[in-house]
This record gives structure tokens, sequence and C-alpha cells, in this order.
């Protein structure tokens, strides 16, 4: 398979339930995918949830990778993306404020 690029922004969501973030994904530079979710699976591993539409009782992938190998690549890139996202905000939140300087008074 030729490389392809995918680009990804990841919308962490806070209290979401077993919705982890919202994403999005730019294939080829030519391509944009919205309304991705990354939700909480069994044993609290993540995964990708294409854009679905409600038909009847059931849930339909408005979207999707066509073939297993791309399917493959599609979710290791969203999926990577929404673990240097969260990596980013532990780091951000772990962090010392910086100290400020004393005022000076004259």
């Amino acid at each position: 398979m030729d490389k392809i690029t995918i680009d990804t922004r990841i919308y962490p969501v806070k209290g979401g339930g077993s919705l982890l973030a919202r994403a999005s994904a730019t294939i080829g530079g030519c391509f944009a995918i919205t309304g991705i979710q990354i939700r909480k699976g069994k044993e609290d591993q993540p995964f990708v949830s294409m854009p679905s539409r409600r038909v009847g009782d059931e849930y339909k992938d408005i979207c999707y990778p066509c073939t297993k190998e791309f399917h493959s690549v599609f979710n290791s890139a969203i999926l990577a993306a929404y673990d240097q996202k969260m990596e980013e905000q532990m780091r951000q939140h772990t962090q010392k404020p910086s100290q400020q300087e004393p005022e000076m008074s004259m």
C-alpha cells in the first residue's frame, strides 16, 4: 500500500461516559471526515467509531475504510493521535506553573 497521509485533529470530551474524544481526519490532503468518535471499549481500550446515522433500530456508518489494510492504517493513525493528545494534556496538567518574579516596591 502506498504511503497515504492522514492528518488528524482530536477533541477530548470530559464526562462523556464511553465517549472519550471526537476527531476529524483529512486523507491525502483531499478527503475530510468529521464526526469520528473515540470510545471506550472492552477493558477500557479505546476504539474508533466512524460517523453514522440511525436507520431503524441500528446505526449505519456513513463512511468507512473499504479494505482491511486501510482500516488498520486509519484506526492506528486516529488512535496514535489520540494517545499523543492525551500525553500532551497530561504534561500540561502536571507542569509546575512558572515562578513569578516578586513585585518590586518603591
